[in-house]
């Protein structure tokens, strides 16, 4: 079996999106938008974008469907409804009959002004870099992650991510002449 590890399959800390925490929603749509990989050969889309503190040290991340949620009035009115928490300030219903293109758009301006650090999803887990590939696999499976911190010398350096996983993986187990039919 080839000798793989994270760092072989991780996308380097420098090409991967990221922002501080005091950054808007906003401004990580935008560090999104204009961020596309090409790894061995294929490109792809990055699922998160990273958020780090004033010392540059990783806090968490923030998922396109997080993006959506804090972009979203009724989204983060139904967070705050299952966290048992009050309404802060305006709701409306974005689908009602009643809301204007104009107020939506509007609406979703406002709320692109949110700070990533209050729709982030704090690090969970990290790995570090020279863990063998099936170890990446059965962590990623064990903790419920498409997506995790590489650690070398206790820093940050790349993200591994399920898809390269489950490709490198693809590679080991099914034959060149099955990957073409």
């Amino acid at each position: 079996m080839e000798n793989i590890h994270a760092e072989d399959i991780m996308i380097h800390l420098d090409r991967y999106p990221h922002v501080p925490h005091w950054f808007s929603l906003r401004q990580a749509i935008i560090e999104m938008e204009k961020t596309q990989f090409e790894v061995g050969g294929r490109k792809s889309l990055p699922r998160v974008v990273l958020v780090f503190d004033k010392e540059y040290r990783l806090m968490g991340m923030v998922r396109r469907r997080d993006l959506l949620r804090g972009l979203s009035p009724d989204a983060m009115q139904e967070s705050r409804e299952r966290k048992g928490e009050e309404d802060p300030g305006i709701h409306r219903d974005l689908r009602s009959p009643n809301a204007t293109t104009q107020g939506s758009i509007e609406e979703l301006d406002l709320h692109a002004e949110r700070m990533v650090s209050e729709i982030m999803t704090p690090i969970r887990v990290t790995l570090a870099y020279d863990k063998p590939l099936l170890e990446v696999a059965n962590f990623m499976a064990i903790n419920d992650v498409s997506i995790v911190p590489i650690i070398k010398d206790g820093a940050v350096v790349g993200m591994a991510r399920s898809t390269e996983v489950l490709h490198r993986i693809a590679k080991l187990i099914i034959p060149p002449d099955e990957m073409q039919r």
